[in-house]
């Protein structure tokens, strides 16, 4: 890890918002099954939520869908129109990622959109 510390790499057309996001929903796919609540920096989470819904992330994080608007519950952060799917940050990150763990914990008339 030492080795990569001062490596910069970013996938080409994506910058450093794709390695950011790629860390934190790992850090999230590990913490959730171990119980390990999630304690995220908002201004970054905002950033990952915010590269998450740009069409150029469905190149590696798959395509979100669009027809819902995403609402955070614990941070000041929504994208999107039509009906409402909402949760946590951490649960709104793991869901455009299609992690089936992030939907199971969303609420709103837009969820069944995404099943």
């Amino acid at each position: 890890m030492r080795d990569k510390a001062d490596k910069r790499f970013t996938p080409p057309g994506q910058g450093p918002c794709a390695p950011l996001t790629d860390v934190v929903v790992h850090g999230l796919d590990i913490r959730r099954p171990l119980g390990i609540p999630a304690t995220l920096d908002p201004d970054r989470t905002r950033v990952v939520l915010d590269f998450l819904i740009r069409p150029e992330s469905s190149r590696i994080f798959g395509k979100v869908p669009t027809t819902v608007r995403w609402v955070a519950t614990d941070l000041d952060w929504s994208a999107g129109d039509g009906p409402v799917v909402e949760g946590s940050a951490d649960v709104l990150l793991l869901a455009l990622t299609g992690r089936a763990a992030g939907i199971a914990d969303l609420d709103g008339d837009g969820v069944a959109q995404l099943r």
